[in-house]
């Protein structure tokens, strides 16, 4: 079975959570669910760097 999109979500913060900061990984999960409408997708490393 595949995973649920909360489901997915949940994991994602879990896993990235403790890496980049819950805050940046909430931030990079919701570009990378509207990847297909952002006009400059190196929005994602900007993301990263402001959580640094």
């Amino acid at each position: 079975d595949p995973l649920t999109d909360a489901e997915l979500e949940a994991k994602f913060i879990e896993l990235a959570g403790p890496v980049v900061g819950d805050a940046a990984a909430r931030a990079l999960l919701a570009q990378l669910w509207a990847i297909d409408t952002l006009a400059d997708v190196q929005l994602a490393p900007v993301v990263l760097r402001r959580a640094a």
